[in-house]
């Protein structure tokens, strides 16, 4: 089990927005801004043009999203085929920077910063990245839900210690943002072993008494940061569902999970359990990149 010892607080001078021309992709702003005004950072934002006769449209996008006083030096344009590449480069460059970017989950949609682009970005980072899905990036304008209006890093685990290496940064995020920290599993409800020291045969969820290892973890956590909430999930169908439900009757800023390639919860964050939690979710998601993933 990683050691319950928080990492560096998270600083960030940039926040840096892809964009490719629709309005999902610019549904990541207020988050983005929200996220630059705790920070003290500067909010910038990249397009990526196959052709060398699109730039001055990006950029006119860009400025006009940004705000009618932005300059130039916010607004980056890049001509090739590779956005992933691009946005790496271009989050490198500017140093301290915090790649907010929307996405849907799915990769079969052709030429746009979603899905297949956010796992190619989080294959490649080394730093946490913040996705916004569908209902976080699409508000209703009648209805609009203020950016990171909730009081919880809501940090997901799986029982593995693959998915744990969240916590650490969860607690430094939660601290920064001066919300609090809460610790889940999604399990699928299912009787105890005969043997006391058999494993659990669930579906997805802890393989072991999930109240206890959320009760242990809770407490290691409590004695390096000091007050932590846990909570089981209990849901019979996937982890999807049961952090969807959570969302919807808790005021959550922020969800929090490593994206290391494994079914169950670890795995939601670049699986197809990530589509459906990225089009339920009212919040954005930080994702913790994983060694394992890495290219």
């Amino acid at each position: 089990m990683p050691t319950a010892t928080p990492v560096s607080s998270p600083s960030y001078r940039q926040v840096l927005v892809p964009l490719d021309g629709s309005a999902l992709s610019a549904g990541a702003l207020p988050i983005a801004r929200a996220l630059a005004a705790r920070f003290g950072a500067d909010v910038h934002t990249i397009s990526v043009t196959s052709t060398a006769a699109d730039p001055a449209e990006s950029t006119a996008q860009g400025r006009q999203l940004l705000g009618a006083d932005s300059t130039y030096a916010l607004v980056h344009v890049q001509i090739g085929n590779d956005p992933a590449v691009a946005i790496g480069e271009q989050a490198e460059a500017l140093g301290s920077c915090l790649v907010c970017m929307a996405t849907h989950g799915r990769s079969h949609v052709p030429d746009a910063l979603v899905g297949s682009v956010t796992r190619s970005v989080l294959a490649s980072s080394r730093a946490p990245v913040v996705t916004v899905g569908p209902p976080c990036a699409l508000r209703d304008p009648d209805h609009p839900v203020p950016s990171l209006s909730g009081d919880v890093v809501l940090a997901c685990v799986d029982g593995s210690e693959a998915s744990e290496l969240v916590l650490p940064v969860a607690a430094a995020w939660a601290e920064s943002l001066a919300l609090r920290l809460t610790i889940v599993t999604v399990a699928e409800p299912s009787p105890p072993p005969l043997r006391a020291d058999a494993t659990w045969h669930r579906h997805h969820g802890p393989q072991t008494d999930a109240e206890e290892y959320l009760r242990h973890l809770g407490d290691q956590w409590t004695d390096s940061v000091g007050s932590v909430q846990t909570e089981v999930i209990y849901d019979p169908i996937s982890p999807s569902d049961g952090i969807r439900g959570y969302l919807a009757d808790h005021t959550v800023a922020l969800v929090a999970a490593t994206t290391h390639a494994r079914t169950g919860m670890s795995g939601f964050m670049i699986g197809s359990t990530a589509a459906a939690i990225a089009h339920a979710s009212t919040v954005p998601v930080l994702m913790v990149p994983s060694p394992g993933i890495r290219r």
